[in-house]
């Protein structure tokens, strides 16, 4: 049987086998670049944007955090740290790196202050125990005292308080004729 395209059944090959995917290959390499590229110029955008978005947040709350540092200064005594009160003038020249860095350093110091006026207030306070326990040793002290007098003077057994003797009626006062 005959065929318009001759007596090969199976058509003509033009080209040879494997040739077509070849350059079929080297398309797909290209796209595959391509949509590489793409997703890093968008990966790039995306991080950009996610960088301005956290530097302003630092920007917004750094004041609040320098804030609560010269307060906790202040509370414990402590000078402020002229580094970081320098690096906080430069804020607005900052870079999101250099902030969070500051923030960094900013919560360590701040950190340290707050341990330095915890400790404070613990001296302060064994201080004020040691002060309670003298008295306590004083008041127990005179205790003592006043039971060795009393056992002087007479044994305790012996030993009943003066209690006000009268007729067991009001005294009556005339303030205009007072009597001594």
């Amino acid at each position: 049987m005959q065929t318009p395209f001759g007596s090969y059944s199976g058509g003509y090959n033009v080209l040879p086998a494997g040739y077509m995917d070849a350059w079929l290959q080297v398309g797909k390499n290209y796209g595959d670049a391509i949509k590489t590229a793409g997703s890093a110029v968008a990966g790039g955008i995306l991080q950009g944007r996610q960088n301005a978005q956290d530097k302003a947040k630092l920007e917004g709350s750094l004041p609040t955090q320098y804030s609560m540092y010269e307060k906790v200064s202040q509370a414990s005594g402590q000078a402020i740290d002229p580094t970081l009160a320098e690096r906080y003038k430069n804020i607005g020249q900052m870079s999101l790196s250099q902030m969070q860095s500051f923030e960094k350093d900013l919560a360590a110091s701040q950190q340290m202050q707050m341990n330095i006026a915890n400790m404070q207030r613990q001296a302060q306070a064994y201080q004020m125990q040691q002060q309670a326990m003298q008295r306590a040793a004083q008041a127990q002290d005179l205790s003592t005292r006043r039971s060795n007098i009393i056992n002087v003077l007479g044994g305790a057994s012996n030993y009943q308080p003066a209690m006000p003797q009268g007729t067991g009626q009001l005294p009556t006062i005339n303030p205009l004729f007072p009597t001594y």
